[in-house]
């Protein structure tokens, strides 16, 4: 069941970690093999070909850790161009130091990491 006008429209903020964004280049991987994706499956399922649909004032933060892969920033990097050329207001780019996606995620669970502020911040406000 897809998210209605007014559902999508409620979303204020959303902070994506280390996403994967365009799934085509996953078609031709060893990672597809348990998804069985095509190309036309593999852009269906892709949150890039949604940006049109993002409500253009969310407050968007888009996070990779420096030592993810070229893949993962360069996911960042395009979802970050697409969502404001389709008129998303807010999207910020962050690249944490010393990190990678699994480590990412680990650390939200401490109070002082920079993260967990940002998250917090942005449910606070």
């Amino acid at each position: 069941m897809a998210a209605s006008s007014d559902e999508i429209d409620a979303v204020e903020g959303v902070i994506l970690i280390s996403g994967i964004y365009d799934l085509r280049p996953l078609v031709l991987t060893t990672l597809n093999n348990p998804l069985k994706m095509d190309e036309e499956v593999a852009l269906k399922c892709s949150p890039a070909n949604y940006v049109s649909k993002c409500p253009k004032a969310c407050k968007t933060v888009i996070v990779v850790g420096e030592n993810d892969s070229p893949a993962f920033k360069e996911q960042k990097i395009d979802f970050a161009k697409a969502l404001r050329e389709a008129g998303v207001s807010h999207c910020e780019e962050i690249e944490m130091p010393i990190l990678d996606h699994f480590n990412l995620v680990e650390k939200l669970e401490e109070p002082d990491y920079e993260l967990t502020k940002r998250i917090l911040s942005l449910i606070k406000n």
